[in-house]
């Protein structure tokens, strides 16, 4: 068996282009689909039930909040998704994760499952994410492009042995067999249906994972395109997730940083970025300024972060 699990918060805009494809794609045996309605607000819930005759997909619905956190937090829905599966994740070969808003190539969920058969010793597999664009992306985005993995989830590897750093949440999978055992999402960290979260929702797991000795594995063919909103194509909408990123890995950092090492290392950070940022107001760096407020925001968020600790503690 094959569970693909993927939480919704007002995802009306992005999903029928990713359930049409879903649809169309090859369906591994024993494929079970697991879509958590999160709290929606914009009739995603009627969407995703519309579509599971056409799909093998249970929608769950959550509206209620969780130990005082807001009622749309990611990794309390996907922690209620795999609560509810309960038994069955111990005969689960693998749990594919994945957003709301991707949309898939034809042989996604057969090559992940193929990286899994082909490599009994991994327990965590990823796989190709692209932008695929939902505006016209402005010329000036070019200047941000090695960030696009943290702006818009893009990663590429060879196959084989990987780096948790090369995995990202939209196209990540887990054997079920660690999830039956108790393997959960932080609930602290990810999207909660506000704008001041930290980003990490998914890489909390998987930096455990890693310290806890797992292996990870890459293929390249298992390929997701990522719908990117026409909000994070302005600069509003970037510095914010600079931001939240930078927040997000404060909050990771506290699990095995003390704090004044991390107020120290934030302090240097935000220092360094307020320096950068005061020199690209001449015009021979002009060209480089998107660029470092981008950076100058992580170290803020960082920085927030720091400040606001013990926020996480080991897991």
């Amino acid at each position: 068996m094959i569970t693909l699990m993927f939480s919704s918060h007002n995802g009306a805009q992005t999903l029928p282009a990713m359930l049409a494809r879903l649809a169309s794609i090859r369906h591994p045996r024993g494929l079970q689909i697991v879509a958590i309605d999160n709290g929606s607000g914009d009739g995603t819930g009627e969407l995703l039930r519309g579509w599971t005759d056409r799909l093998p997909m249970q929608v769950l619905s959550r509206r209620a909040a969780t130990s005082g956190r807001p009622a749309a937090s990611k990794n309390d829905a996907l922690n209620f998704a795999l609560d509810r599966l309960g038994p069955t994740l111990a005969s689960t070969e693998l749990v594919v994760v994945s957003d709301d808003d991707v949309i898939p190539c034809r042989d996604w969920l057969t090559e992940l499952l193929r990286a899994a058969e082909d490599n009994p010793q991994a327990d965590v597999f990823g796989g190709s994410i692209v932008p695929h664009w939902l505006a016209t992306p402005p010329a000036w985005l070019g200047s941000l492009q090695d960030c696009f993995p943290i702006l818009f989830a893009a990663t590429s590897a060879s196959d084989g042995p990987c780096s948790p750093h090369d995995v990202y949440g939209p196209n990540m999978a887990v054997r079920g067999r660690l999830f039956a055992q108790g393997l959960r999402f932080d609930p602290r960290i990810g999207p909660d249906g506000t704008t001041r979260f930290g980003m990490g929702s998914e890489s909390e797991l998987l930096r455990r994972l890693d310290r806890n000795g797992h292996r990870f594995v890459f293929r390249e063919a298992a390929l997701v395109h990522h719908q990117v909103k026409p909000g994070l194509l302005e600069a509003s909408g970037i510095l914010q997730r600079g931001w939240r990123y930078g927040f997000g890995r404060a909050m990771m950092d506290g699990q095995r940083m003390t704090r004044r090492e991390i107020l120290a290392a934030a302090l240097r950070d935000r220092l360094l970025r307020d320096a950068k940022a005061t020199a690209t107001r001449l015009p021979c760096f002009a060209d480089r300024r998107l660029r470092t407020l981008f950076w100058l925001e992580v170290s803020r968020g960082y920085l927030d972060g720091a400040l606001r600790m013990p926020l996480m503690q080991p897991r």
